[in-house]
């Protein structure tokens, strides 16, 4: 493994992304827009920032990743709209760092007060939104089941066909790991195929 700075690992990234969005806008899909899409990559920078400053509670941080990890797999977004704005957020906060290290610890205490309150908010929409597709799947579902009975051959059984779901997962050949040095040693990253990076 090398050991490669939060930059640098998202830019060392070949695109991942493209075939997931592809086959969830095959089937009913909820699209964000690049104000929440934004939303969510400068998170994970300043989440992962915080953490590799030993300045962020790991729990905290490791409940915030999953659930918008889980939103990002649940949503159709774009891909390289959230991978630019999550290096220029890293890229920002270090150079930032670099001028003034005593602006960081407010900066990410703020982070950590606010972290309860986005966690329970992005879970209520997550909810929301899968929940309106678990709706639309299931009418998309009986839809095709309608179809394929009208133009079966008589006495014909109809086989059972469903929409894929699609739901966060953990494959490890769907990412790419890496090792960091950080405050407080080396942290090893993990990167989705949603471009979305765990440093716990």
């Amino acid at each position: 493994m090398k050991k490669l700075n939060l930059l640098a690992i998202v830019a060392s990234i070949a695109l991942l992304g493209g075939c997931q969005n592809m086959m969830k806008t095959m089937v009913a899909h909820i699209r964000i827009d690049s104000t929440q899409t934004a939303f969510i990559a400068k998170g994970n920078a300043y989440a992962n920032f915080c953490l590799s400053k030993n300045m962020l509670n790991r729990q905290a941080a490791y409940e915030f990743s999953t659930i918008a990890a889980e939103m990002l797999d649940l949503v159709v977004f774009d891909n390289d709209f959230y991978k630019t704005t999550y290096e220029n957020g890293v890229s920002g906060l270090n150079e930032n760092y670099q001028k003034d290290p005593s602006g960081a610890a407010p900066a990410c205490q703020e982070l950590e007060r606010n972290l309860p309150t986005v966690i329970a908010n992005l879970s209520n929409v997550y909810r929301k939104y899968a929940q309106e597709l678990g709706v639309a799947r299931s009418e998309e579902n009986q839809r095709l089941a309608q179809q394929m009975s009208n133009f079966r051959l008589p006495n014909t059984p109809i086989p059972q066909m469903s929409f894929p779901n699609v739901r966060y997962s953990q494959e490890q050949s769907k990412t790419q790991n890496f090792l960091v040095n950080s405050n407080s040693g080396l942290t090893q990253c993990r990167v989705t195929s949603n471009n979305f990076v765990f440093c716990l």
